[in-house]
């Protein structure tokens, strides 16, 4: 099979994994938690989802730069986009995460009519999540360097077990009653 159409056949796989995962968690968690308990869950992985948002492209334009200077047998420049990209998402991530605890504060106000008995989980747990996606943000860099070379065949592998990893964790710790700070830290632990 010609290798861009393996890639294309793999980042197909990968994209149903992350869509199984994204319907399985719900689907289980809302028959396991409590209507308030979940909507909760919810609104705290949509809202810590926006962390996806400060990758900027950076993932997309390392791996450009990484297939345009392997094809031309050039190694330090290879090395050079990884490292600028991985360097300029640590910095993201350390600026962002100084920001968690403020903008999460600010953000939790907003929410308003939050049950008293699950404000204090909530709050947790959006900063737990969005601090697990800031660390794993310069490691989409990682990841960059097998989609430059053409061997999505990794991330592709690691991205399908750590979510499958990290959504039976949450559910097995919402059956345990774990609360949504321990969900939180199941979620995020393998991501």
């Amino acid at each position: 099979m010609p290798k861009i159409v393996q890639n294309a056949v793999l980042n197909l796989i990968r994209g149903v994994a992350i869509a199984v995962v994204t319907l399985v968690l719900p689907f289980f968690l809302a028959r396991i938690l409590d209507k308030e308990t979940f909507s909760a869950w919810m609104l705290v992985l949509q809202t810590a989802a926006m962390v996806g948002y400060l990758d900027i492209g950076l993932q997309t334009a390392v791996s450009r730069f990484v297939a345009l200077w392997h094809a031309r047998n050039d190694v330090a420049r290879v090395s050079q986009a990884f490292s600028t990209g991985f360097i300029a998402l640590c910095g993201i991530a350390i600026v962002c995460g100084a920001a968690i605890l403020p903008a999460s504060t600010l953000l939790f106000r907003s929410w308003g009519d939050v049950p008293e008995a699950l404000r204090g989980d909530m709050w947790l747990a959006l900063v737990v999540i969005a601090f697990g996606l800031l660390v794993n943000l310069p490691f989409n860099a990682v990841n960059s360097i097998f989609v430059g070379l053409q061997h999505n065949e990794i991330p592709t592998f690691v991205s399908g077990l750590s979510r499958s990893i990290a959504a039976g964790a949450t559910i097995l710790t919402a059956v345990a009653g774990g609360g949504l700070g321990w969900m939180a830290v199941s979620y995020s632990s393998v991501n």
